[in-house]
C-alpha cells in the first residue's frame, strides 16, 4: 500500500510538472539608423534573421525549464514574465534578455526568442544552454552559447561564434570571422575574402572557399581546408 500511495503521488507530481503553464508575448520597436540588438537567454534558443529595415520584432516563447514541481511558482512568474518581458530600448539600441537584480523571476524558467531584425544590425546573441541560429545579417555578429550549436549563414565580416560543447556551422561568411569551440565540429563556408581564425578543442575543421589569412587547429580531429591563401596560413 505504501509503495502504491508513492507511485500515485510521484503520478500527481509528474502530472502538474507536465500541465505547467506555457507564454508567448510579442513586441514590434521601431528604430533608425544604425541598431544594435543584444540577445541573451539562460536556457533557450536564440534565432535572429532579417525583417523590416525600421522595426524590431521580438517573439519569446516562456515556459518551466526542466527542474519540474522543484521550480516553485513556475506559473505565476512565466505569466509575469509573458506579460513585461525583458526589453529594454535606448534610441535604436535594444537589449532583449534577462536584467540584473532579478535572478528568482527568471529561476528555473526557459525563454526562446525568434526575432527580426533590420539588416544592417549589428547583432550580440548568447545562449547559456541551447542553440544560436543566425541568417541574413550583414552587420557585425557576436554569437555564442555555454552548450549548443552556433549556425549562421550568410553574415557580414568580423563574425566572432563561439560555443563551449557544441558544432558550429557558417555557410557564406562575407569576410574575416573567428571560430571557436572546446568540443565540436567547425565547418566554414567563406564567400568573400577575409582572415579567419578558428580552433576546436575536440572535433574537425573543414574550411571551403576560403581566400585570406588563416590560423587553424585542432587538438584531436582531422582538418580540411581547400581555397586561396593571400596572405600566411599556420595549421
Amino acid at each position: 500500500m505504501k509503495i502504491l500511495r508513492t507511485l500515485l503521488t510521484a503520478t500527481a507530481l509528474a502530472a502538474v510538472a507536465v500541465l505547467a503553464t506555457a507564454e508567448d508575448f510579442s513586441r514590434t520597436l521601431t528604430v533608425s539608423g544604425s541598431t544594435n540588438v543584444s540577445v541573451s537567454t539562460g536556457s533557450g534558443y536564440v534565432k535572429v534573421v532579417p525583417g523590416s529595415n525600421s522595426e524590431v520584432r521580438i517573439v519569446g516563447h516562456v515556459r518551466a525549464g526542466s527542474g519540474g514541481w522543484f521550480a516553485g511558482n513556475a506559473d505565476e512568474r512565466i505569466r509575469q514574465i509573458a506579460a513585461n518581458p525583458p526589453i529594454v530600448q535606448s534610441g535604436s539600441s535594444i537589449t532583449i534578455g534577462q536584467t540584473q537584480g532579478n535572478n528568482d523571476l527568471y529561476r528555473n524558467i526557459v525563454i526562446d526568442y525568434d526575432i527580426n531584425v533590420p539588416t544592417a544590425t549589428t547583432l550580440r546573441a548568447n545562449s547559456g544552454s541551447g542553440s544560436v541560429m543566425i541568417g541574413g545579417i550583414m552587420g557585425a555578429v557576436t554569437a555564442n552559447t555555454g552548450s549548443g550549436d552556433v549556425q549562421v549563414s550568410n553574415i557580414g565580416s568580423d563574425a566572432k561564434l563561439e560555443t563551449g560543447s557544441g558544432s558550429i556551422r557558417a555557410d557564406g561568411i562575407h569576410g574575416s570571422a573567428t571560430l571557436q569551440t572546446g568540443s565540436g565540429d567547425i565547418e566554414l563556408r567563406q564567400s568573400a575574402a577575409g582572415d579567419v581564425r578558428a580552433q576546436t578543442g575536440s572535433g574537425s575543421l573543414r574550411i571551403h572557399g576560403f581566400n585570406g589569412g588563416l590560423r587553424a587547429g585542432t587538438g584531436s580531429g582531422d582538418i580540411e581546408i581547400d581555397g586561396t591563401p593571400s596572405s600566411d596560413w599556420k595549421l
